[in-house]
């Protein structure tokens, strides 16, 4: 017993409890949005465990799976699970936890080195909705565990000149990459804290990126005569611009990342002015040009928590930066106290992460700006103005208000793309087992979690093959999944349709609406408060 209150005050502790509280209420989620694409592949290293993207085709050409945007790496650990419990999504969205918790303890172990305090910016970064809400199978979640990891070790094996840590802080980046291609991003951060810290020979450490990351170049080349980053460099874009996806990496921060709401009122007590009439004409101004002049309000109102809280961030740190380059020195790092060199490290770790997500990423998303949770909020509470803001009751209990509000959210969101992936399992199940006695073939159009359901279900996908619906079988479409309309040239009469009410009153994914946490094109938020239904599947009699 004497034990157990340190064991309660140990952020460490915490740091693996929390996350898998907050993952508990969601381990029977739905396979979801492109965890179908990663079981896919899980499946086909089940069944061939050296070709995980599958044998090559006629002339060499790779199969369909190569064209998965990150390597088999996580679909590894499924397939490990596949074997032992088959298709469960409880064990699998279990053996998921892993990744959050590693997420976690990473974060924690920055916390102390750059805040002395372990506790804040795990919290925060714990009960985030960007986090929450993920509870799936796709590689991003994995992606930035590793890579915070990989961070978290190479300090610490820098800091203490441990060579053993920088080695493996290198191999756990290697691993990080190979979840996602995206977390090569934190190798440029790694190279300048080794700088900073006059350590650069630690730089040769992150070498051992090259064992993991190599082996599976080797496999491609070796299989399919090319590397898989090539293959899908050649692949064509979406059409995407750097104004809308640096706008929507606003909104994404803002409606992920609640701490600048705790920082206000604590700012008005403490009078600093400059940074809130910067964040407020920013916050204005975003209001009315997309609120009002574009009418976008819910997208408008994240818009503008965004920019507040990168004008708190920036205020951290610009003032002392721009101070220290007025000195002189014949040793240019010099000029910068230990303190403002982690303070651009861990800037320079967040621009990176952003700016890869506007100019490299396809499109933007959430999910691509998970990892940018880690230095943002480091910074929000590491510079010292920050740190003088988070002391005294005032700034603690804004704290708490603010933490249990974005926890709420975030459960919120999770539970309401909950009820949208249940929406495809719940009809599918249901509409089977309705049909039982009819003999005709259900047929259907559709993608995502609507697909992999469709199609355990004995279901046939309507493809451009050939391959159509005889008269008296059923042809099922949804609204909001279902990426062509309605074939043409087929007749047929429409004979249901079923509708999934929306109880939590929030969309995840409507392109209708304007919510797309997966997939953040145009004006659309992570989230929306509406009352719209969660799908419409119509169900139509072929003639």
């Amino acid at each position: 017993m004497a034990h157990r209150p340190a064991l309660l005050r140990n952020a460490y502790f915490w740091a693996i409890i929390i996350p898998l509280l907050l993952g508990l209420p969601f381990l029977n989620k739905p396979f979801h949005i492109d965890d179908v694409s990663f079981l896919a592949v899980a499946h086909q290293i089940v069944a061939e465990p050296l070709y995980p993207h599958g044998r090559p085709g006629e002339g060499g050409k790779p199969d369909g799976l190569f064209q998965i945007s990150s390597s088999p790496l996580i679909s590894y650990y499924y397939a490990m699970i596949l074997r032992q419990f088959g298709d469960s999504e409880v064990i699998l969205h279990t053996g998921m936890l892993l990744f959050l918790v590693i997420f976690s303890l990473a974060t924690v172990s920055l916390a102390f080195r750059f805040t002395g305090n372990g506790w804040w910016p795990m919290l925060f970064l714990a009960s985030s909705p960007a986090v929450v809400a993920s509870s799936n199978l796709m590689m991003d979640i994995p992606a930035a565990a590793l890579a915070t990891a990989a961070a978290a070790i190479f300090i610490h094996g820098s800091d203490s000149r441990d060579w053993r840590f920088v080695l493996l802080a290198g191999l756990v980046a290697g691993l990080g990459v190979l979840a996602k291609y995206s977390a090569i991003v934190v190798f440029p951060p790694l190279v300048l804290y080794a700088v900073f810290r006059n350590r650069v020979v630690y730089i040769l450490g992150l070498a051992t990126a090259i064992v993991p990351v190599g082996a599976w170049f080797v496999q491609n080349l070796m299989v399919y005569k090319i590397t898989h980053v090539q293959y899908l460099m050649a692949l064509e874009p979406q059409a995407t611009t750097w104004l809308y996806d640096t706008l929507n990496a606003l909104v994404i921060i803002g409606s992920c990342s609640f701490i600048a709401i705790a920082l206000v009122p604590v700012m008005f007590v403490k009078r600093c002015w400059l940074p809130l009439c910067l964040g407020s004409v920013g916050a204005l101004l975003a209001l009315f040009i997309l609120g009002v002049v574009q009418e976008k309000t819910q997208y408008a109102i994240w818009c503008a928590f965004g920019l507040v809280t990168l004008v708190f961030v920036g205020w951290g740190v610009a003032p002392p930066t721009l101070a220290a380059t007025t000195r002189v020195s014949r040793y240019p790092l010099t000029i910068f106290s230990p303190q403002q060199r982690d303070d651009l490290f861990l800037l320079f770790w967040l621009v990176c992460i952003l700016l890869f997500s506007i100019f490299q990423v396809y499109f933007q998303a959430v999910r691509h700006l998970i990892p940018a949770l880690v230095p943002l909020n480091l910074l929000l509470f590491r510079t010292r103005v920050s740190r003088q803001l988070a002391e005294g009751d005032f700034a603690k209990g804004c704290l708490v208000f603010v933490l249990l509000l974005q926890t709420g959210t975030a459960l919120w969101v999770g539970k309401a793309d909950y009820a949208y992936a249940d929406s495809y399992r719940s009809f599918v199940q249901g509409f089977t087992d309705a049909q039982a006695n009819d003999p005709a073939k259900i047929w259907f159009v559709g993608d995502w979690g609507f697909l992999y359901y469709a199609e355990r279900a004995g279901w046939r996908r309507l493809k451009k093959d050939g391959s159509e619906p005889t008269p008296g079988d059923l042809l099922v479409i949804p609204d909001k999944v279902s990426r062509r309309p309605y074939p043409s040239g087929t007749r047929s009469s429409l004979e249901q349709v079923f509708t999934y009410p929306n109880h939590y009153r929030l969309l995840t994914m409507d392109r209708f609406t304007g919510a797309s946490f997966y997939a953040s094109v145009g004006y659309r938020a992570p989230y929306f408060i509406s009352g719209e239904s969660l799908e419409t599947f119509r169900v139509y009699r072929v003639l």
